[in-house]
């Protein structure tokens, strides 16, 4: 009921502070007379300075805080991002929820039925570019009015200014594992951090679109952002990020104190390879001394040792070759945690390995060659011996190709 009868009714009505308030009466206020109390132009609830219609000073009140606008950025994917500063001039946390009852206001304008809610809390002093809201409409205002304060705003639309672009870069190139690896950096020359999804805003193509790039860009130049491999270093990959881009691929400079690479998988099957084949000529060696035309008792003993030993040779070369990791890294600017470390033991005990295979099939050859001819000329360097001694060489080149110094890190 309007039981003053001044035409407004309960908390409408100036004389009500409370809902609990028992006397309507009081008069009207000056944000609901009419009168533009405050001389502005501005008349009642359209008056900054009214902040309910129960309000009844229409003057301006001190604006504690503002909002403003950075840029807007648009988006590979047809949005645009506006980024939005707020400057806090309280000393603490203050908060702002959308309230018309108490007069307080913090919303975004838009017929976007996908944007994002506004933040509630706000930091004390200047944040610059820190609110960036994504939109499909032709514009975006943000509203906001904290208790006792005077509203701000800020609108951003196609005719707001772009944000400059963040742009990559690749650094230099590597290998890890035997894969290539790319130091990546970007520059962003706006004053504040930009946001960017993995997707078509911020991807890799072709192949996996996510590995492990940022979304948040900073500031200013950043280097050695991210390292990414790339599989094939032909055809390579190109990082996009809002319409710039890089391509990765061979073409790049190897990395200052770039850690070499050398595959040593298929050396070491190879050096076990020519183990196992020294060892099978050592086997036929002996039989064709048990097959020659003299004959003695201990043949067969002498040929069961001859199989031993040769298990014996496949076995310690391979008790070595294990020793050989599959890829060895060598770092000319190795950090203190690194030890270098000596393969050359390594190396020397399998030549020699190959060596006592190589004899043992040569002596085995000789005694036959002898038992059969009663010589032992240079006729006995038959087809097994220079099978052996083919093999040997065959062993020390793989051997050459093994770094003989690597880095061990921690």
């Amino acid at each position: 009921m309007d039981d003053d009868a001044d035409g407004l009714i309960d908390m409408a009505d100036p004389g009500c502070t409370t809902p609990q308030d028992n006397d309507e009466s009081g008069g009207t206020s000056q944000c609901q007379n009419t009168i533009d109390d405050d001389v502005d132009g501005l008349t009642d609830m359209a008056d900054p300075g009214c902040s309910t219609p129960q309000d009844n000073d229409e003057s301006d009140e001190p604006t504690l805080l503002s909002l403003g606008l950075e840029c807007v950025t648009k988006n590979a994917d047809s949005t645009k991002t506006a980024y939005f500063s707020y400057n806090n001039t309280a000393s603490a946390d203050v908060t702002v929820v959308n309230n018309a009852g108490a007069g307080t206001v913090n919303a975004f304008m838009t017929d976007d039925a996908n944007i994002t809610t506004p933040p509630t809390t706000f930091k004390p002093g200047l944040a610059t570019g820190t609110v960036a809201v994504t939109f499909n409409a032709p514009s975006l205002t943000w509203v906001v009015r904290a208790a006792g304060s005077a509203q701000s705003q800020a609108t951003a639309s196609d005719t707001t200014p772009e944000c400059g672009a963040v742009v990559p870069f690749a650094e230099c190139r590597g290998f890890q594992n035997g894969v290539m690896t790319v130091r990546l950096g970007y520059d962003n020359p706006n004053g504040f951090a930009q946001h960017f999804d993995i997707g078509s805003n911020n991807g890799f193509t072709p192949g996996a679109i996510d590995r492990g790039q940022p979304t948040q860009f900073f500031s200013g130049l950043n280097s050695s952002a991210i390292e990414v491999g790339i599989e094939d270093i032909d055809t390579g990959v190109t990082w996009n990020i809002n319409n710039e881009s890089i391509r990765l691929d061979s073409t790049l400079p190897a990395c200052a104190g770039e850690c070499t690479e050398v595959s040593s998988g298929s050396i070491q099957e190879e050096l076990d390879q020519v183990a196992v084949e020294l060892s099978a000529l050592v086997v036929r060696a002996a039989e064709a001394l048990k097959a020659s035309k003299v004959r003695r008792k201990r043949d067969k003993v002498d040929f069961r040792r001859a199989k031993k030993k040769a298990e014996g040779y496949i076995a310690s070369a391979k008790a070595l070759t294990i020793q050989i990791p599959e890829v060895t890294k060598t770092c000319p600017d190795a950090p203190q945690l690194c030890v270098t470390v000596d393969r050359g033991p390594i190396i020397t005990q399998l030549s020699s390995l190959y060596a006592v295979q190589r004899n043992s099939v040569r002596r085995t050859i000789a005694r036959a060659y002898w038992r059969n001819t009663g010589s032992t000329g240079l006729k006995a360097r038959k087809k097994l011996v220079r099978a052996a001694v083919t093999l040997e060489q065959q062993g020390n080149a793989a051997l050459a190709e093994l770094p003989r110094f690597a880095e061990d890190c921690e």
